[in-house]
């Protein structure tokens, strides 16, 4: 996967899940950290009824409003739909739901943010910079 793609793909994401939540026209943004896992690398999985098949994937750290998991299904929608590359996880990940995860405990949160920074000290290049918001002041 090209960063051009998943830049793209992911912007387009971005931006269909920021304007459903909160309407195009809101200034409210998502605080979202995404990284192109092993960015750079081919990644092989065997899912697909037709054997092996490669292929890049992207986690993102989000923080979406109310409950999470209220979002689930319109996150998998607006995901295909940017891009005709971007993957189906009940295709990708068949009888696992384990795509999309609540982070409600200490202990997952701890352990899936260590999991991402680990991906970012492995291979900065992967991380999409350009969709985490900034912040002018703290």
């Amino acid at each position: 996967m090209s960063y051009k793609f998943a830049e793209k793909a992911f912007g387009t994401f971005a931006h269909k899940l920021k304007g459903y939540l909160f309407g195009t026209k809101s200034k409210k943004r998502i605080a979202m950290c995404p990284i192109v896992e092993d960015y750079g690398a081919e990644m092989m999985w065997s899912t697909s009824p037709s054997g092996v098949r490669q292929g890049t994937h992207i986690h993102c750290l989000m923080r979406l409003p109310d409950s999470p998991m209220d979002h689930k299904d319109v996150v998998r929608r607006l995901w295909r739909a940017s891009g005709r590359r971007c993957g189906d996880p009940r295709v990708n990940c068949p009888g696992k739901d384990d795509w999309y995860v609540e982070i409600d405990t200490e202990h997952d949160r701890a352990e899936l943010t260590n999991y991402a920074l680990k991906k970012c000290k492995d291979n900065i290049d992967g991380i999409l910079v350009k969709f985490v918001p900034i912040r002018a002041s703290i």
